[in-house]
């Protein structure tokens, strides 16, 4: 049987690797959309639009992971 501590211990925990995973995300999401974007376009010829929609979809993505991860570990 598992008791009210221990249930409260499980949940704290799986939240907090929720959170990480999610901030690890918007990393990952900064990295290959922000900085893959930018290195791209001053080493190869992209169009300046496919830049900017690459390089707001990236903002964007990292900005709501980030969010999400804090709001789980505000809980």
């Amino acid at each position: 049987m598992v008791t009210v501590k221990e249930q409260k211990e499980k949940d704290k925990s799986r939240r907090e690797s929720l959170g990480k995973y999610l901030y690890n995300l918007s990393q990952t999401c900064f990295t290959a959309m922000v900085i893959g974007a930018t290195v791209s376009f001053f080493l190869t010829d992209v169009p300046l639009s496919a830049f900017i929609e690459l390089l707001i979809m990236g903002v964007v993505s990292t900005l709501i992971f980030a969010t999400m991860a804090n709001d789980v570990l505000k809980k």
